[in-house]
Parts: C-alpha cells; sequence; structure tokens
C-alpha cells in the first residue's frame, strides 16, 4: 500500500498499527483509555506527513469483510 498523494510506501506501517490497535482495543484493562491511546499510535508515528496518517487512520481490511475467522 502506498500514499496515493505522495508516494510513501505504507504497508509495513499500516500492519503494525492495526497490530498495536487490535491490542488496546481487545484488552478489557484499557477500555476506558482505549481512544486516547489508539489517537497516541498515529501521533507518535514519526517521519509521516499528514496525508499518511490520515491514509492509515482510514484503512479498511477488505479480506476480513470476505472471509471471517472462524471463532
Amino acid at each position: 500500500m502506498t500514499c496515493p498523494t505522495c508516494g510513501k510506501l505504507l504497508g509495513h506501517i499500516v500492519l503494525d498499527f492495526e497490530k498495536n490497535k487490535m491490542d488496546i482495543c481487545n484488552d478489557p484493562a484499557l477500555y476506558n483509555q482505549r481512544h486516547e491511546l489508539v489517537s497516541a499510535l498515529i501521533t507518535n508515528m514519526t517521519n509521516l506527513r499528514y496525508c499518511c496518517k490520515m491514509r492509515i487512520m482510514s484503512y479498511k481490511d477488505l479480506s476480513q469483510d470476505i472471509i471471517p475467522l472462524q471463532k
């Protein structure tokens, strides 16, 4: 995945962000703080332009919608 505005490669950054976001959202001890922690994930990412941050925040993994995991 690349940012269509600046052309920066974002694939590895998106995967790290989604993993960290899932860790925060699935932890019941962090329920009240999860919005602040997820927004801190974005603000702590260095060397990213605002266009790249917007792409990362709006990323949707369509493979989970097409082929849902069996629980």
